[in-house]
């Protein structure tokens, strides 16, 4: 299973981004203070969601550090534009033939196409909701949401490097 698509909106200095295509190999390049960083983060944070883990350890020397926290905190990650919106993310996972039909029998789902994952995260209460849905077709998949659940997080794994400067 690959990430191959996100987005994200309401989140930081970030009101909507285009979508972004991730290949194996992406590049993030723009001017100073321009959301490449913010961009990252919301990744860290929606991946981390659905993962039930902190991607913002890392490994140094024989220890694990933390970073920062992958918590949505509504004072650092609402929109500073207006800071009662709904945070949402959105990743589109490509999955091999293989994992289409593990991922048939574990939800009785059959999936032609990329796995959407919807993200919303409402600042008063911080906590996630997640949609899962197909693509072209707009169907929700939430009749099985903790096999799906299940079935990404098994399926994910997640190392968070933080930037030298």
């Amino acid at each position: 299973m690959q990430i191959v698509a996100f987005q994200v909106f309401n989140f930081r200095s970030i009101v909507s981004s285009e979508k972004i295509h991730i290949i194996i190999y992406a590049v993030l390049v723009g001017p100073n203070n321009e959301g490449k960083s913010n961009i990252l983060d919301a990744l860290a944070i929606s991946l981390g969601i659905l993962s039930n883990e902190d991607p913002f350890f890392y490994r140094r020397g024989k220890h694990l550090q933390s970073a920062r926290s992958h918590r949505f905190r509504p004072s650092r990650d609402s929109p500073v534009s207006n800071n009662s919106r709904k945070t949402k993310f959105r990743l589109e996972f490509e999955l091999t033939p293989d994992e289409k039909a593990k991922f048939k029998r574990s939800t009785k789902t059959k999936l032609e196409t990329r796995l959407i994952v919807e993200i919303s995260i409402d600042p008063s209460d911080e906590v996630p909701e997640i949609v899962f849905k197909k693509q072209g077709v707009g169907e929700r998949l939430n009749t099985f949401s903790d096999e799906i659940s299940s079935f990404i997080k098994d399926r994910l794994q997640l190392q968070y490097i933080p930037a030298l400067r």
